[in-house]
């Protein structure tokens, strides 16, 4: 049998067109599931592996970057908009912080004033550094 005769065939099968359709668009889905339906809520995950695996209810604080580009810092951090952090301390003009899910377990260093828009010190920890809870 060639290839026409049994797409001729095949064409002739309502039931097998049908579900042939229905593959598709399935797997159409599948490839744009998350521009069809992104999960923007205030507790999603945003795919750090650092915390993939944790149960729910867990939390955790996050040193939140406004602008990353902006800054003068050591380039070997690589810095995200979100850091997970296990333990921070603030000396002077440097926050110092440990972050979470890593096996490097030396504090990290970033000059406050790089990530201050406004000169306000006692406002920073309330501002950038929060908890969050992941349900």
């Amino acid at each position: 049998m060639d290839l026409k005769s049994a797409f001729k065939k095949f064409k002739k099968d309502y039931w097998g067109v049908v579900s042939l359709i229905y593959i598709l668009f399935i797997i159409i889905v599948a490839i744009f599931a998350y521009s069809i339906s992104p999960d923007s809520s205030k507790n999603a995950n945003q795919i750090n592996l650092s915390i993939h695996s944790k149960p729910p209810g867990f939390s955790i604080l996050i040193l939140h970057i406004p602008n990353i580009n902006s800054f003068n810092f050591d380039k070997s951090l690589n810095l995200k908009r979100e850091i997970m952090i296990k333990d921070y301390k603030i000396f002077n003009d440097t926050l110092m912080f440990k972050e979470f899910g890593t096996l490097y377990q030396k504090y990290k260093k970033i000059s406050i004033n790089d990530i201050l828009i406004k000169n306000n010190k006692n406002e920073f920890e309330a501002e950038f550094i929060k908890e969050n809870f992941f349900f």
